[in-house]
């Protein structure tokens, strides 16, 4: 059992490395968490390393049974996850004071429900280092996957985008 607890803690530890270091490595995956973007892959990672790591101190410090050990490491492992989405949620919080839709400007994502002219639409985006998903429109039909740029912001939840490959280039 203890093998088992070990292989987790060191796959899970391993993944919040490389999503510390290598920030934003996992999108590749295109996770949407469900929530308002509190919950990440990383805090994820960082619940399940908790749970591995916790098991394997539990183990080695007690001779509890193998459910009580789960328990206590599941405990541990959802109280991580739980205290990083309410971190999380804090530090976008004081980022966004002051923050005007303008900060929007610029913002890069893809379309997540198709955009249409007269039909708004998902576009997530990454603001502040976090992906917000907001209502997008445009003058022409986006489709989901699409990478875009945000050109103008309407509010915090509104903008309007274009596709990256139609932004026009800066005049020299």
């Amino acid at each position: 059992m203890l093998t088992a607890f070990l292989v987790v803690a060191g796959i899970a530890t391993v993944l919040v490395v490389l999503a510390f270091v290598f920030d934003g490595v996992f999108d590749i995956f295109d996770v949407d968490l469900p929530g308002d973007g509190a919950f990440s892959v990383m805090g994820l990672f960082g619940g399940v390393a908790s749970f591995g790591w916790t098991a394997v101190a539990v183990i080695a410090m007690t001779a509890w049974t193998a459910l009580t050990v789960i328990g206590v490491a599941l405990a541990v492992g959802v109280a991580v996850v739980v205290g990083m989405s309410a971190l999380a949620r804090v530090l976008r919080r004081s980022s966004a004071q002051g923050a005007t839709s303008g900060d929007l400007v610029g913002a890069e994502g893809a379309v997540v429900e198709q955009v249409s002219p007269g039909a708004p639409g998902l576009v997530r985006v990454t603001y502040h280092g976090a992906p917000r998903t907001v209502t997008a429109h445009s003058e022409v039909v986006l489709e989901p996957g699409t990478q875009v740029v945000v050109d103008r912001a309407e509010s915090m939840g509104e903008v309007h985008v274009v596709a990256l490959a139609r932004r026009a280039q800066p005049q020299r």
